[in-house]
């Protein structure tokens, strides 16, 4: 009996430890979906050179990309943050119990405003623009949103 006991909490030790770096492992996948790679340019910063901008509008563009990068920023901190607590509520509940629930969804809504504040920056930068600039702008936002 008490090996059979031993047994029974290495293996629910084992466990917990097995879905706590599952949990964690994929909340770190999930924040590097939402981030981009290193050396891949953002689609602002691919489309600009093509826009024959002038020196206003990209310091319009610049300062208005630097305010969305300190939001950035914090989104994906909190992004970061409820990956944790999504990690800790699998530790805990070993399920999707409440606190799993909660914690997918806090993590899911920090997704939805920081890809909501990606498209706001995108198309507040399209207010700089002159018309025919706006409609480069365009063809080349929904080539590189569509893969056209």
């Amino acid at each position: 009996m008490g090996a059979r006991l031993w047994s029974d909490r290495r293996w629910r030790l084992l466990l917990t430890a097995l879905v706590a770096f599952a949990a964690a492992f994929a909340g770190v996948r999930l924040a590097d979906a939402w981030r981009p790679a290193p050396a891949e340019q953002r689609l602002l910063d691919r489309i600009k050179p093509q826009l024959d901008l002038t020196p206003a509008q990209v310091a319009r563009i610049a300062a208005r990309q630097r305010l969305f990068e300190a939001r950035r920023a914090a989104l994906e901190r909190a992004i970061t943050r409820g990956n944790r607590d999504l990690a800790d509520a699998i530790d805990a509940e070993h399920g999707r119990g409440r606190r799993v629930r909660a914690a997918v969804r806090a993590v899911q809504e920090d997704i939805f405003r920081l890809q909501d504040e990606q498209i706001a920056t995108l198309l507040d930068a399209r207010t700089v623009l002159t018309p025919t600039q706006a409609a480069t702008f365009d063809r080349l936002v929904r080539r590189a949103l569509t893969a056209e």
